[in-house]
């Protein structure tokens, strides 16, 4: 059982560098990551909430998508390598022209 704490920093030191949401632990890294992933998407809604688009708002949702495929791509590598008993933190952020490319 993890030990009773209030602030996210003692709870990582008392979890070995993890961040525990209900009862998923995430690597600090990770949570990082995602939290950048959260504001890109937040950002992602409020363009799409619009009634009409610009052709701005349409620009800044195709480097939304771009930004948020790299955010993602390393995640997963991180996951991949941590799976199989590797450095999580050999996961690289691959250039846009890499990731736009991927199927979804």
């Amino acid at each position: 059982m993890l030990p009773q704490v209030r602030s996210e920093e003692r709870l990582s030191e008392a979890t070995g560098g993890f961040v525990v949401k209900g009862d998923i632990a995430i690597e600090n890294k990770d949570q990082s990551v995602l939290s950048h992933i959260d504001r890109l998407v937040r950002e992602e809604e409020r363009l799409y909430g619009q009634k009409e688009l610009t052709d701005d708002d349409r620009g800044r949702l195709t480097e939304l998508k771009v930004e948020l495929d790299r955010c993602r791509d390393p995640l997963r590598q991180r996951r991949a390598l941590r799976e199989f008993g590797d450095d999580p933190d050999k996961a690289r952020m691959r250039p846009a022209k890499i990731v736009e490319n991927y199927e979804q």
